[in-house]
């Protein structure tokens, strides 16, 4: 819990909006911002007040990049999963990203290993482009990761 409330916490003074989605209800705390200037974003959930999961949505600076979201920090406390949380966050940010005009895809990169995360990716949508060997480094050892893209309609 305290991690989790540290990345939010951290993260509302590096955002731009903050949308909580209160899992019981299925409504919105917060509306994200639609300016213009707002290149990131966070969304949590709630349960019965707390944080139960978070994840982020940032788009480039650059003119040339501009359009393309890329999903970020997906994280759900380990109580929480299972239960459609991390689904309600990636709905929350294809939502947002199919309301903002200067958005025409997402894209996000998961470790090979993390089965649960790549069948929810592609469960909402997202398709597997490409593959990247030793993409990160943790607990002593690389990681792969697969590359994921949406094209919003």
């Amino acid at each position: 819990m305290a991690r989790l409330q540290k990345l939010a916490y951290r993260s509302r003074d590096r955002f731009t909006a903050v949308v909580y989605i209160n899992r019981r209800r299925n409504t919105c705390r917060a509306k994200y911002c639609m300016a213009i200037k707002n290149k990131e974003h966070v969304f949590a959930v709630t349960d019965d007040g707390q944080l139960a999961g978070i994840a982020g949505c940032v788009c480039d600076e650059k003119e040339k990049l501009a359009h393309i979201g890329h999903v970020m920090s997906v994280y759900v406390k380990p109580e929480h999963r299972g239960q459609g949380i991390g689904r309600q966050l990636l709905m929350a940010i294809i939502e947002y990203a199919r309301d903002n005009p200067n958005i025409k895809k997402l894209e996000l990169g998961v470790i090979t290993t993390e089965t649960a995360a790549y069948a929810l990716y592609t469960s909402v949508g997202f398709k597997k482009v490409g593959e990247l060997s030793m993409a990160s480094w943790a607990n002593d050892r690389f990681y792969d990761e697969y590359l994921m893209e949406m094209v919003l309609k």
